[in-house]
């Protein structure tokens, strides 16, 4: 981009954010080496421009409830002035930027927060977010000397990025024309060295049937009558998990019927849970939607996503293969909280699709990501599983239902990250295959697991 174009783009954009946007834009044509030369000789030349433009960008935080455009114009006439520093002014401004993220996103106390898209996307080439919170193994990492994430090979995630804490930025190009939603959930939940997961395989029969259409390819999904007697199971399950001391609740896809969400909600609210803290509940089809769901304790909507991939079946009467009538939407939904990191849920083969899953792992650096699958074959999830733990020190919760595994195959799987030697490795702390037999106690069978930083090597 040439520095007309910019200063075009600039005075169009009407938040700091887009604004960042443009900068980033405008200076990550260099590479991150060219540009660390040159800022350290700016630095060592030109002292009193980096007072100046510090002094501009300390007042950022009061012109944005001012008046952002008058701050916008002031900074582009010293930019003006000393146009031949201007990429080097404009990264200054960015780190300065990066410095006063905290206080810029400071506003009234919320449950939830947005942390991105912040800028408009819309009209821009880029999405800009907030980077993760801490994570559950960061000072683990950190202990070990470990670094993961952006040192990992991003996909078109311009390198820049490693040269700021508080945000990033990716190009539209690397989402595969999804738009990735963030929101914060400001609420405390982890602050000790151990979170403990329950896996729920739901039921060894299943509960709903395949209802095929007549005028296409494809078919829908159809609850049993016995809506009352499934949430019922539902609501005995948690309250199962939650009195052997489970944090984190998952069940498997389609374990919601049309009600079930509005119960489970109506139970939380009247029932105050004492170790329960998060309930991934898996998904619910209707109106040619699948879609996850993650409640906090209290019955609240911290996470909402949709099956992007359907599911497909060859169908020996037509001599044909028929999908899931499913109409995907373009956002894949991420929740951030402190002490776990940023939490992704795929449902079955959106973890399968690549487009999908390496947004989720790589692109947008999940910490914690949940997976539900009604699946016969979890060979390939479980691979995953393993190489995102070891490769990008991902933690990878995946909960199958009993009623679609055979024997032998996998229902249950979580994988952590582990270091050795300074070099991450994947251990698995759960895995839960369907035997032969199931015992008298199938239709309450919960597996849990602990991931757990007191036992690894510090």
């Amino acid at each position: 981009m040439n520095y007309e174009t910019f200063i075009k783009r600039v005075i169009e954009s009407k938040d700091i954010f887009s604004v960042m946007v443009e900068i980033f834009d405008y200076i990550s044509v260099a590479p991150n080496k060219s540009i660390s030369g040159e800022y350290a000789s700016f630095c060592e030349g030109e002292s009193s421009i980096l007072h100046e433009i510090r002094a501009i960008t300390d007042i950022l935080p009061i012109a944005m409830n001012a008046d952002f455009n008058s701050w916008k114009n002031e900074w582009l006439e010293f930019l003006g002035k000393n146009k031949k520093n201007s990429k080097m002014i404009s990264f200054q401004t960015l780190k300065n930027i990066d410095d006063l993220i905290p206080e810029i996103l400071k506003k009234p106390c919320k449950l939830i927060i947005n942390h991105g898209p912040l800028n408009e996307y819309e009209l821009q080439d880029a999405f800009l977010y907030i980077s993760p919170p801490n994570s559950f193994f960061d000072k683990y990492f950190k202990y070990n000397k470990i670094r993961v994430g952006r040192q990992t090979v991003l996909q078109n995630v311009s390198g820049l990025n490693t040269l700021f804490k508080q945000f990033f930025i990716i190009k539209k190009s690397s989402t595969n024309d999804y738009i990735p939603v963030v929101q914060f959930y400001s609420t405390k939940l982890f602050s000790g060295d151990e979170i403990r997961i329950g896996c729920c395989p739901f039921n060894n029969c299943r509960w709903f049937d395949e209802a095929s259409n007549p005028f296409n390819d494809t078919f829908d999904i159809k609850y049993e009558d016995s809506h009352t007697a499934h949430n019922q199971k539902i609501i005995e399950l948690i309250e199962l998990f939650d009195l052997n001391k489970v944090d984190i609740v998952t069940f498997p896809e389609l374990s919601l019927n049309q009600s079930s969400l509005r119960v489970i909600k109506d139970f939380l609210l009247r029932r105050e849970l004492k170790n329960v803290k998060l309930i991934c509940t898996g998904s619910l089809w209707f109106e040619q939607k699948n879609e996850a769901y993650i409640l906090s304790k209290d019955g609240t909507i911290l996470l909402s996503n949709r099956k992007k991939k359907p599911y497909q079946r060859y169908d020996k009467k037509r001599g044909k293969y028929i999908s899931e009538n499913i109409v995907s939407d373009p956002y894949i939904n991420f929740l951030d909280i402190s002490g776990v990191g940023r939490m992704s849920y795929n449902i079955c083969l959106d973890y399968n699709s690549d487009d999908v899953e390496i947004i989720c792992s790589s692109v947008m650096m999940s910490n914690l990501m949940i997976v539900a699958a009604f699946s016969n074959n979890m060979h390939l999830m479980e691979m995953r599983a393993v190489a995102n733990a070891s490769l990008r020190g991902t933690t990878t919760i995946l909960t199958n239902a009993c009623a679609a595994a055979e024997s032998g195959q996998l229902i249950s799987c979580i994988v952590k990250p582990v270091s050795q030697n300074r070099q991450l490795t994947a251990m698995e702390i759960l895995s839960f295959r369907k035997e032969d037999r199931c015992c008298s106690k199938c239709e309450f069978c919960i597996k849990t697991g602990i991931i757990s930083t007191k036992c690894l090597q510090y």
